[in-house]
């Protein structure tokens, strides 16, 4: 009984499927420890505004609905952990910025001590929107040219 309304509820909450191939182990998109992700939420119920949080997943917690992402990052030299519940309506979308490599643990508590190892964030943003940038040009460039 209690799968069947277990089910019931993650279809309602991803209609579409994206959230549990991302939690999944055995999609090969799925998130892993030291993946650097993008979170971004709703900040009212309204549902008129969101956030992004960026920063490298420390931990998965899979437990059917309630599966969740542990990210943190350094903001202004100081370490921010957010929990994200992965099925939650406040959660607009998650994406996978980067692939976490050399990380062998299920947990990476360890970067809690080691700021320095996994926390280059700032220019892997700036990187992205470069690339964007260039391939935004690229398509208009591509658009005067066939007119």
């Amino acid at each position: 009984m209690i799968e069947v309304v277990t089910a019931e509820q993650l279809e309602r909450l991803d209609p579409t499927g994206e959230k549990r191939t991302l939690v999944s182990r055995r999609s090969r998109t799925h998130i892993q420890p030291g993946d650097v992700v993008m979170v971004e939420s709703y900040t009212s119920r309204t549902k008129g505004t969101t956030t992004r949080f960026m920063g490298v997943c420390i931990g998965i917690y899979r437990r059917g609905i309630d599966t969740g992402l542990l990210v943190r990052n350094i903001i202004e030299r100081v370490g921010v952990e957010f929990r994200f519940p992965v099925f939650s309506p406040m959660v607009k979308r998650i994406e996978i910025l980067k692939r976490g490599e050399g990380y062998r643990r299920a947990k990476l508590f360890y970067l809690r001590e080691q700021p320095g190892k996994a926390f280059q964030l700032a220019g892997l943003r700036k990187q992205q929107q470069q690339q964007q940038q260039q391939q935004q040009r690229a398509a208009q460039a591509a658009k005067a040219n066939r007119k």
